[in-house]
């Protein structure tokens, strides 16, 4: 799945053991240019004119998708049909919406309502009255969701509003279990973080404090600065043991926080990019240092570099060397266990496991693109294109089996 470098959600990482001094940089395999390279086009489009967004895919030929009337629902894009439509609203009021990782329960969040949905039933199971704090108006007045997140076992919702709510919700119960109180930083744009074994999530946010919630206690606590103004974090992951956190500090370290005694320990490797995000491979053992690449740096660079989290040196890759800069989407595919990146005219899939790059061509409606994703067999790409006063629409490149 790709999206934004603002849209990704990070995900958890493997152990960190202690860290060795190294400097990590992003220049990835430094071999020749093979020029014989070819890229391949997609042979086939099709538009998708019973949907106008798609979410996450369910099956291996539906998605969670949004009809043109608004509502939620199944949807096969190989066949090319409507299996379910849910009343469940993704357009207008609702300033975000949100769907478990297995498809099963759905949320919708607006100025005033935050609405639980069953996915299994297609019914709605509860509403939550909720008031989002309404901004003086102005020319830039923006109020409501920002960012809304489901757990992994479906039992709690993290929400963040442009105005700085920070509201957790138990699904279970439907209602709301924690609010951040008077005192606490009030930010919009919060990643949501899960820890692998679910007990912590991050609400990770650039320039800001960061706020940490324990399931256990079901509370959350301001994660201090290090000296090294870690505030400045593109990016945080957990570590696979759910003890620590990795970020990247504004002098562009890696950092460690030790969770249980709140301290931090440093390490002279060295993040050089300027925009940035961490994740991890599908295995949790590898580092993805992502980055957008510099329109007017050199050539051939790879977007991004490998570290062992073991102890943070750089992996060395056989990636082959191409012109991959400008790309405007970027993210790890977990069902793939692959990188990806896409700007106007290509879309590249960087395999982790056998270091090979396909490079696709992309056909002309996919240039205004506002986001995508790749389906799980790797065949198809999707891109949603649209906004302001064009309706939005879903194509499908994809080559045949």
């Amino acid at each position: 799945m790709f999206r934004t470098l603002a849209a990704l959600l990070l995900v958890s990482t493997s152990t960190l053991a202690a860290a060795s001094v190294c400097d990590v940089r992003m220049t990835g395999h430094k071999g020749q240019v093979d020029l014989s390279y070819n890229p391949k086009r997609f042979s086939q489009l099709r538009p998708h004119p019973l949907i106008s967004n798609i979410f996450q895919q369910v099956t291996d030929s539906t998605y969670l998708a949004q009809t043109l009337a608004g509502n939620a629902a199944i949807y096969d894009y190989k066949q090319q049909t409507v299996v379910r439509e849910f009343p469940m609203r993704t357009a207008g009021r609702e300033t975000n919406v949100a769907f478990s990782q297995d498809a099963t329960v759905g949320l919708t969040a607006d100025y005033d309502t935050i609405r639980i949905y069953d996915l299994n039933t297609g019914t709605l199971r509860k509403e939550i009255p909720y008031a989002v704090r309404r901004p003086k108006p102005g020319p830039d007045t923006r109020w409501g969701w920002n960012t809304v997140m489901i757990t992994k076992d479906n039992q709690r919702a993290f929400l963040n509003g442009y105005n700085g709510e920070f509201v957790v919700v138990d699904l279970v119960a439907g209602t709301v279990k924690w609010e951040a109180p008077a005192g606490f930083p009030s930010f919009f744009g919060a990643q949501f973080i899960e820890s692998p074994d679910g007990r912590y999530v991050l609400a990770n946010v650039i320039e800001s404090d960061r706020i940490l919630y324990d399931r256990t206690t079901d509370s959350g606590s301001i994660v201090p600065k290090s000296n090294d103004r870690n505030y400045y974090t593109y990016g945080s992951v957990f570590s696979l043991d759910s003890k620590s956190i990795i970020s990247r500090s504004l002098y562009r370290k890696l950092v460690r926080y030790d969770i249980a005694s709140q301290t931090y320990s440093g390490t002279n490797a060295t993040v050089d990019a300027g925009e940035l995000y961490l994740d991890t491979s599908t295995d949790g053992q590898t580092l993805v240092v992502g980055h957008y690449l510099d329109p007017v740096g050199p050539l051939n660079q790879t977007p991004f570099a490998l570290v062992d989290l073991t102890n943070l040196q750089e992996i060395p890759t056989q990636f082959p060397q191409r012109d991959y800069k400008k790309y405007i989407g970027f993210g790890v595919d977990h069902t793939q266990n692959a990188v990806t990146a896409i700007n106007d005219l290509n879309f590249w899939i960087f395999n982790l496991a056998n270091q090979e790059v396909t490079e696709y061509i992309l056909p002309a409606q996919f240039r205004y693109g506002t986001r995508g994703d790749i389906s799980r067999d790797g065949l198809s790409v999707f891109a949603v294109t649209g906004g302001g006063q064009t309706p939005y629409q879903v194509f499908e490149a994809f080559t045949p089996n």
